[in-house]
């Protein structure tokens, strides 16, 4: 368990056995939160912790003005993302990925490069690849995923994602990431594995994206390659990343894949 869960976990227990009341917990969680946002987080968090315990989360929450706040803080965020559009190519990072997805056992890549090929063609996370994530073939372009690490923004019900290169190779590269990093623990893996990774995403891209970036990028490429769909570029970033609503899927859009058609193109071969 991550030390933000287990204080989350632990202040639930004591608000449920009444040990602590409810505006007790939300002075706690404001002692230990940095930032609004962070704030936002945790109240959100020991919330749902407390319902999930079977206890009362009446009276926790944010004032009002610290609602405000928060709100104002998001929507600066998101005016900031979007004045700052970052341009990038796509059809190279897919074909790289497909190319390491697809080599012999005798030239055998990495399990660091196997990883990053993953991000490009699924979108997850690095601890969801490293440690959390299953996928489960559903045809040669879709898997059904479970592990998301995140699941105060969706529910816990492994849902179907599109695959940038058959669901064959991705299972299998899966196998051999999890075969060297699966024995992880979800808060250890932003130490050193996080840190190796990054040396391969760097060179990769040119030092201008981070294994994040590789995420947002997966959202975009797999919006048009999954067409004819109805959806806006919003609802199926948010549907493929799994998160609850729109919101949290407008950061995901501050970036501008200029050779779009290149990377569909790469995409459906």
């Amino acid at each position: 368990m991550s030390l933000k869960k287990r204080w989350i976990t632990e202040l639930a227990l004591e608000v449920k056995a009444g040990q602590v009341t409810a505006d007790q917990a939300c002075d706690i969680v404001r002692g230990r939160c940095k930032t609004i946002l962070t704030l936002n987080s945790r109240m959100s968090d020991l919330k749902k912790e407390i319902q999930r315990i079977g206890g009362d989360p009446k009276g926790i929450g944010k004032t009002r003005e610290e609602a405000i706040r928060a709100s104002a803080t998001q929507t600066a965020n998101l005016v900031t993302a979007s004045e700052n559009i970052e341009e990038v190519r796509a059809a190279p990072l897919i074909q790289w990925a497909r190319s390491i997805l697809r080599q012999s056992p005798i030239a055998a890549p990495s399990p660091e490069q196997l990883a990053c090929a993953l991000a490009i063609v699924t979108g997850r996370r690095q601890a969801e690849i490293l440690v959390t994530a299953s996928f489960e073939k559903v045809d040669d372009r879709h898997v059904m995923f479970a592990g998301q690490i995140k699941k105060r923004d969706v529910d816990t019900t492994p849902y179907k994602i599109p695959v940038l290169t058959p669901a064959d190779e991705v299972i299998a590269a899966l196998a051999v990431v999890k075969a060297k990093y699966g024995h992880l623990v979800v808060a250890n893996v932003s130490k050193s594995p996080c840190q190796t990774l990054a040396k391969v995403v760097g060179p990769l891209t040119g030092g201008k994206l981070t294994f994040r970036d590789l995420r947002m990028m997966y959202a975009l490429v797999s919006c048009e390659s999954e067409r004819p769909h109805m959806c806006s570029t919003n609802a199926h970033v948010a549907r493929v990343l799994g998160h609850a609503n729109m919101e949290s899927s407008v950061a995901y859009t501050k970036m501008r894949i200029v050779d779009m058609t290149e990377a569909v193109q790469e995409v459906r071969k």
